[in-house]
């Protein structure tokens, strides 16, 4: 009965990480004003270049006046479109910049998953993920890919994989008698093989701790017994999803980057609406609505 009870109280936080997750934003992740690199019109390409190179920047904004805190900002450079006008002869950053535009700007308390969404749009348009922070009309601050690797990011990527987690639990729980019956799915008869029956041989959901992230998704995939949400998982969940869902989880369990080689921007930004769809059919079949 403890552990039964253990269990309740687990699956009745869903709304805590709900919450962690809705508080962070922009204003999070943000590298603030007076910390960001910048540069002006008539600096050299050629010693900003090897500036951003040596900070690993992709991209810096130009301002324009000598205060920081009050400078106009309007133009920006990137690191490519530097390296090219260099060859072609050019000298001053001016030459090499970009004009801001309205879509360059989000604001100071837009949620992180909306914040997501932007990245997405960006990297779909191939261009450098860089947003300016706009609070009451003043830029206070700036957002690149390098900002995923911050803290308050990764907390809400491990609020939104807890809230998984916890969702994909709830519906199990009220699918299933015990432990037994829902280990019977392939992927978890293939993985724990005789283990299996010995951990999960009783009929209660005491031991529900056991499974892992990998195991929940897999369950819940392959259930038939789990309607009308199974076809709507399945539909959004094959395998390789799966795999990135985990790979995602390992990056915010390690010091690892969340963009990396192997994990470029657009692969994160298709996790993490995976994840949020996944969160959304589970919820809603828990209060009974169509999706």
């Amino acid at each position: 009965m403890q552990a039964s009870h253990h269990a309740k109280i687990r699956l009745t936080s869903l709304h805590v990480f709900e919450q962690i997750a809705e508080m962070i934003c922009a204003s999070s992740i943000m590298t603030s004003r007076n910390e960001f690199e910048y540069c002006k019109s008539d600096d050299s390409l050629t010693e900003k270049l090897r500036v951003m190179k040596k900070r690993r920047l992709d991209v810096i904004p130009i301002i324009q006046g000598d205060d920081l805190d009050t400078a106009q900002i309007s133009r920006y450079v990137e690191q490519g479109d530097m390296e090219k006008k260099i060859e072609q002869g050019c000298r001053w950053c001016e030459e090499a910049s970009t004009e801001i535009g309205s879509c360059d700007y989000l604001s100071y308390d837009l949620q992180m998953k909306d914040v997501i969404s932007r990245f997405s749009k960006r990297a779909a348009n191939s261009k450098i993920p860089f947003f300016l922070i706009d609070s009451t009309k003043q830029i206070v601050g700036l957002i690149t890919v390098a900002d995923l690797d911050k803290t308050a990011a990764k907390m809400y990527f491990f609020a939104i994989l807890c809230e998984l987690e916890l969702s994909l639990l709830k519906i199990i729980s009220g699918h299933y008698k015990g432990l037994k019956e829902i280990c019977s799915c392939k992927y978890c008869r293939e993985q724990r093989g005789k283990r299996a029956e010995k951990e999960f041989s009783g009929d209660t959901l005491e031991e529900y701790h056991y499974l892992n992230l990998t195991e929940l998704l897999h369950i819940v995939g392959e259930s038939e017994n789990i309607r009308p949400a199974h076809d709507r998982i399945k539909s959004v969940l094959a395998l390789d999803r799966c795999d990135d869902i985990i790979r995602l989880r390992n990056a915010i369990a390690h010091p690892k980057p969340l963009v990396w080689e192997e994990f470029p921007l657009d692969k994160l930004v298709k996790v993490h609406d995976i994840i949020r769809n996944l969160i959304l059919i589970l919820k809603n079949d828990a209060n009974g609505q169509p999706q």
